[in-house]
């Protein structure tokens, strides 16, 4: 009857220690999200993003659409496209895709929220984008 007694405590503990370094190990886990990037450019698009948690560096070719999975946070970021340079942040708190337009036409909007078309020579005008140069 001990050794029954004893078993079951045993199992117990053992359970109970189970939940708990399962739970400690999803709270060290860091809350992540999608980043998509839709180069439309004949040209490689590369992004680097450094944020109080992570640093990325991305790169996408030419003509191709790349889903990437980033730390929620937000970023400086330094974007390389069609041979020019921008700089600024990014708020990647939430899902994002950004495409970046052919290197001659300017496009005819922003996009929208969350889905914002990038043209380097022009600086989004709107304070809810998430992408924004300095």
């Amino acid at each position: 009857m001990k050794t029954k007694r004893y078993f079951v405590s045993l199992l117990l503990v053992l359970m109970a220690l189970l939940l708990l370094t399962t739970a400690v190990a999803a709270q060290e886990e860091p809350d992540r999200v999608r980043l998509t990037i839709d180069n439309r450019t004949d040209q490689v698009v590369a992004l680097s993003l450094t944020g109080p948690e992570a640093r990325y560096y991305l790169a996408v070719a030419a003509g191709t659409k790349q889903i990437f999975t980033v730390v929620r946070d937000e970023y400086t970021h330094i974007t390389l496209a069609c041979g020019q340079t921008a700089s600024g942040t990014v708020d990647i708190s939430r899902q994002l895709q950004l495409n970046f337009t052919s290197c001659t036409v300017q496009p005819a909007n922003q996009g929208e929220p969350g889905i914002e078309k990038i043209f380097l020579t022009e600086s989004p005008t709107k304070t809810q984008w998430q992408y924004q140069y300095n």
